[in-house]
C-alpha cells in the first residue's frame, strides 16, 4: 500500500502555508485557504502551533483555530518554557488565548 502524496501546497510552492492563507484572502480564493490551512493541520509543531492558533482566529478557520488549541494545550509544558512570546505577553496570557480559541 502506498503512502498518500504529500499536499500540493507543501511540495510545490516556494510559499510557506502561511503566505498561502495570506495570498488567498487578498485574492479572494477561498479553495486555496482552506488547501493551505489543511498544510498547516498536517504540520503543527511547537515553532508553528502560535501562528497557526493565531491564523485560525484571524482567517475564520476554525479546524485549524482547535487544531492549534489542542496541540498548545497538549503539549503546553514544552512549548510555554520555549516560546519566545510577544514582547509583553506573559505564559499566563497566552494561555487565556488558548482556552479562549479551544471554546
Amino acid at each position: 500500500r502506498s503512502s498518500p502524496s504529500p499536499h500540493p501546497i507543501t511540495t510545490r510552492s516556494s510559499l510557506s502555508p502561511h503566505q498561502v492563507i495570506f495570498m488567498s484572502e487578498e485574492y479572494l480564493i477561498p479553495q486555496l485557504r482552506q488547501d493551505a490551512a489543511t498544510a498547516l493541520l498536517g504540520h503543527l509543531s511547537p515553532a508553528t502551533c502560535i501562528d497557526a492558533l493565531q491564523i485560525g482566529d484571524s482567517f475564520d478557520l476554525p479546524s485549524l483555530r482547535m487544531a492549534a488549541a489542542r496541540y498548545l494545550l497538549d503539549h503546553w509544558s514544552a512549548i510555554s518554557s520555549s516560546v519566545v512570546l510577544d514582547a509583553g505577553m506573559t505564559t499566563r496570557q497566552l494561555m487565556a488565548e488558548v482556552l479562549r480559541s479551544s471554546r
